[in-house]
């Protein structure tokens, strides 16, 4: 039997996620994120792809921990 090659296990997600400004009414929302997992995602971007993410809502997350 060969063994596989070794993978990173998925990255887990929170168990709620909502679109911005669809958050429900009456239900306390915690936004929070770590710069690690935003580098990450912006590390399988190409340079044209993270550019244009920082015009997007989005792009603040970089800005805000210089990215």
């Amino acid at each position: 039997m060969e063994k596989e090659e070794s993978q990173l296990p998925p990255c887990p997600l929170p168990d709620r996620l909502f679109a911005a400004e669809e958050e429900p009414i009456g239900v306390r929302v915690i936004a929070h994120h770590k710069s690690c997992g935003i580098r990450q995602i912006l590390n399988t971007l190409d340079t044209n792809e993270v550019e244009m993410i920082r015009f997007l809502p989005f792009g603040k997350f970089i800005d805000a921990h210089n990215l």
